[in-house]
């Protein structure tokens, strides 16, 4: 490969959906590329991406503007504002996480039922 190995720990997508535990985990999906699957009910969502202690990985949003299902991915900061999914219909949804190799991370979630 080309660019930058990632060493990863276990990540997880942490928030109101699980308590802010650690049940969800993202799975890798090539290379600098993590998803995670997770059935949310319809209403209010926030969450961040974080490693089992929040210190090796802790990744929020760099604007405190809600996501959006199906929109461009948006950029990631390290200990950033919880990420809000606001006025979600009840459903299966695909979280995707990208490293770029200068280090910054973009996230994007889409419906995925």
């Amino acid at each position: 490969g080309g660019g930058p190995a990632i060493a990863m720990a276990p990540v997880y997508l942490r928030g109101s959906m699980n308590d802010w535990g650690t049940a969800t985990a993202f799975q890798s999906a090539g290379e600098g590329v993590l998803v995670a699957d997770v059935m949310l009910a319809a209403g209010d969502h926030q969450f961040k991406i974080g490693s089992d202690d929040w210190t090796l990985v802790d990744l929020g949003g760099e604007s405190g503007e809600p996501l959006t299902i199906g929109a461009p991915p948006r950029a990631l900061g390290r200990g950033g504002a919880n990420l809000r999914l606001m006025g979600l219909a009840a459903g299966r949804y695909r979280v995707t996480v990208r490293f770029g190799a200068t280090g910054g991370a973009t996230i994007a979630v889409t419906r995925s039922d």
